[in-house]
């Protein structure tokens, strides 16, 4: 018998989404925005997560760091019902973050990983 549907290899992060900001602030210049919203990203996990939706039994095997974002990450993985016993955690680096800017038109990212 088979344990998993299917075991996802890849990539985890977090992506911070910006709504209501239409430019760059200057140095020095604070800007007000509409709302910011924190949800999983990365294809692999965001392909994992469809995976479990769909009603499949599956695992995610991938890197995050010993972060508040990776334990985030977890969190909502386990959520969905998806297997995090392949999760390996790094002390050494933190949890990948994309900063997508302006979503509602032509997308600008600031990353980290």
């Amino acid at each position: 018998m088979k344990k998993f549907d299917a075991v996802v290899i890849g990539d985890a992060n977090i992506d911070l989404v910006v709504i209501g900001c239409n430019q760059i602030p200057q140095p020095g210049q604070e800007i007000f925005v509409e709302n910011m919203m924190m949800h999983v990203g990365g294809g692999a996990a965001l392909f994992t997560i469809s995976l479990a939706k769909l009603g499949l039994h599956v695992a995610f095997d991938g890197v995050l760091g010993d972060d508040g974002y990776g334990h985030y990450i977890r969190e909502q993985f386990q959520r969905y019902g998806i297997d995090t016993s392949l999760i390996r955690t790094s002390k050494i680096s933190n949890t990948g973050i994309t900063i997508a800017i302006n979503p509602e038109l032509d997308r600008s990212f600031i990353t980290s990983f």
